[in-house]
């Protein structure tokens, strides 16, 4: 991504990057004549001749979604054949950052919430809109915190244009219905990533975990984890509407997205006295007389609505029923591989420092981000049978999860179409219908509920502990490596770990935590005395000192770069002006040859979105730790060290 910061498209000068996602950069812009705010979105995509006129149409469409709680779309247009939206600005995030992963949200809170988004999905339904891509990331806060549900012209638009989706564009697969993934979305599936969303803010956690092809397998055969097992607080009424929206058949959904949110509205009320009654179309007519003190309300369940698209090409029209699923053949195994801890001679030289900018004696050549163009691959996955938590389950079903189950046994092989033509060839290996088992060794039955996949976390610390010389071992039992427990210049001081530079001239220091690991996550939190060149830095895969993936920020950029045989090669940077004695965090992902960073002040609003994704194929696995650069008289206090397991979702 090259910042237009300064630039000019259409009648807004761009003044501020905010974020980039699967389908555009995201700026904020001020109209040249009037100085008034708008959120530019710049779609990763060039349009051809025979492309224009459908982008207009389908932009014009959108240009007449007007709901209090839909972001307005304000203009359109093409700025060297990049097509461009310019949409109302909703200055105070998302409800993703509003509401952190893991976090739990009261009942009351979730019902007002879905209550908003509802409205704005029912108004987009009835003018033939679909949204496709509901997740906490597009639910914006207006400026009375009203919510406000975004990018409905992005799920659209792209369509309309001849862009390659890819798996991150074609709509969040946490979140995505079986319908969708089958390339068949209907109102229903919005319906269903909504239930996906309101699952999470009551638990803390979404249904499924894992990679791609397997959270894509579970949406499709595995009944979600139930809610009474993790929350006791929640009523049988709240977890029956919850997983009426979960259900796989679009058909045993509601019959709207409106009447799930009066649903989950009256169950939440039923500590009041209330006792909700949920009829299905399929067996209304058979349900027993409901006894009740009190008159129940009955959400009636209707077919859908005729499922429909804005005018697009015939192959993203929604016209069948899915497929039936099928269920992959995914071997287990695992990523973790073990190496023993590094020594270090102190007395040994020191090694060369990494330059923060080119020089003629470095090899420091920029990758190319052409992550989106690059061909799906079938790849071999952890199984969804005991590698990662997905264990049959003898325990009983909810109320009503026996309709929603799935039977998987005696399923052949089949293939499952992704939108904008991804497809994976899911094998199941065909058992006897009498054997009790489901294909390749998933061991589901119709009724088996899986366990809930945890965050695995390898190190963390906090550095809360006594002043001390060296960083000891950290709040979890783990033993700092590299120079932590070498060197007198690294102490715990004051409940941080801190390291001052006293000699002359520059070094780069070394802090190992945890073991070597294939796909990980690292988060710092850390403040500088001075910059320049001395810098914030964490590494992945570190295999030693002259080779290893990195991450920075000091006064003039966020920069992720390889050390590969002690030269430097910079993958990608973007502007950062990081301030002396200020706080920050940095996030750093590397999974399989993708490469993602961001930063941002300790205690401000964490980025929705990655400001740096790359590729590289250099290192396979290897330690992560802290890599800083401090200068003569230069200190690094450090708040927070984690690093935890990563998947590709």
């Amino acid at each position: 991504m090259s910042d237009r910061v300064g630039q000019q498209v259409g009648n807004y000068r761009l003044v501020q990057h905010l974020g980039s996602g699967g389908f555009a950069d995201v700026y904020l812009g001020r109209q040249i004549y009037l100085d008034s705010p708008a959120a530019i979105k710049l779609l990763h995509t060039h349009l051809a001749q025979d492309d224009i006129e459908g982008f207009r149409e389908e932009a014009r469409t959108l240009v007449r979604l007007i709901h209090p709680h839909i972001v307005r779309l304000l203009d359109f247009g093409l700025q060297d054949a990049t097509p461009f939206l310019v949409m109302d600005y909703a200055p105070n995030g998302t409800l993703r950052q509003r509401h952190q992963r893991g976090e739990r949200l009261p009942l009351d809170t979730v019902v007002e919430y879905v209550q908003q988004i509802a409205s704005a999905l029912q108004y987009a339904h009835g003018q033939k809109v679909i949204h496709r891509d509901i997740k906490p990331e597009n639910m914006l806060l207006g400026r009375n915190q009203e919510i406000l549900l975004t990018d409905f012209g992005i799920a659209v638009v792209a369509q309309s244009t001849r862009m390659q989706l890819t798996q991150e564009t074609v709509g969040t697969i946490s979140y995505m219905a079986p319908e969708q993934i089958q390339a068949h979305p209907r109102p229903a599936s919005d319906q269903y990533s909504l239930g996906i969303v309101v699952y999470e803010w009551l638990s803390g956690s979404r249904p499924f975990s894992g990679s791609f092809t397997e959270v894509a397998a579970k949406h499709l055969m595995v009944p979600p984890p139930p809610l009474r097992g993790q929350m006791l607080n929640i009523s049988p009424e709240v977890e029956e509407v919850v997983f009426t929206a979960l259900a796989k058949d679009p058909k045993q959904r509601f019959g709207s997205v409106q009447a799930f949110a009066f649903a989950l509205k009256q169950a939440s009320q039923t500590r009041h006295g209330t006792s909700p009654v949920i009829e299905r179309q399929d067996n209304a007519a058979n349900q027993p007389p409901q006894p009740a003190t009190e008159t129940p309300f009955v959400v009636q369940m209707q077919p859908p609505e005729p499922p429909t698209i804005l005018n697009t090409p015939a192959s993203m029209h929604v016209a069948q029923p899915p497929e039936p699923p099928t269920v992959l053949n995914t071997p287990a195994s695992t990523r973790m591989a073990q190496s023993p801890e590094p020594v270090f001679n102190i007395n040994a030289p020191a090694q060369p420092p990494e330059r923060v900018f080119s020089s003629p004696g470095e090899a420091n050549v920029p990758a190319i981000d052409t992550r989106q163009d690059a061909p799906a691959k079938l790849v071999s996955s952890p199984s969804i049978g005991s590698q990662h938590g997905f264990e049959s389950q003898t325990e009983s079903a909810p109320r009503g999860i026996s309709r929603r189950a799935v039977l998987v046994t005696g399923m052949a092989a089949a293939g499952v179409a992704v939108v904008g033509g991804v497809t994976w060839f899911l094998l199941a290996r065909s058992s006897s219908p009498s054997s009790g088992q489901a294909a390749a060794g998933t061991n589901l039955t119709p009724t088996s509920k899986p366990t809930q996949p945890v965050v695995r976390v390898l190190a963390q610390d906090t550095f809360r502990r006594p002043d001390q010389t060296f960083w000891g071992t950290a709040s979890d039992g783990h033993k700092w490596g590299g120079e932590a427990n070498a060197s007198t210049e690294f102490t715990i001081a004051g409940g941080m770990g801190q390291i001052q530079r006293v000699a002359n001239g520059g070094s780069l220091y070394l802090a190992t935590l945890g073991p070597a690991i294939t796909d990980a996550e690292l988060v710092t939190s850390a403040s500088l005395s001075h910059f320049n060149p001395s810098h914030i830095g964490a590494v992945l895969r570190w295999n030693d000192n002259q080779n290893y993936y990195k991450v920075l920020i000091d006064e003039k950029q966020l920069r992720v770069f390889k050390r590969v045989n002690n030269k430097t090669a910079t993958l990608h940077s973007i502007p950062f002006a990081a301030q002396p004695n200020t706080p920050y965090t940095i996030r750093f992902r590397v999974v399989g040859t993708t490469l993602q960073a961001k930063a941002w002040q300790t205690g401000s609003t964490e980025p929705a979105d990655w400001m740096v994704t790359t590729t590289d194929a250099t290192f396979q696995s290897g330690r992560g730790g802290l890599r800083p650069q401090l200068d003569q008289d230069v200190s690094l206090q450090v708040s927070l060290f984690s690093l935890t397991m990563a998947s590709s979702t």
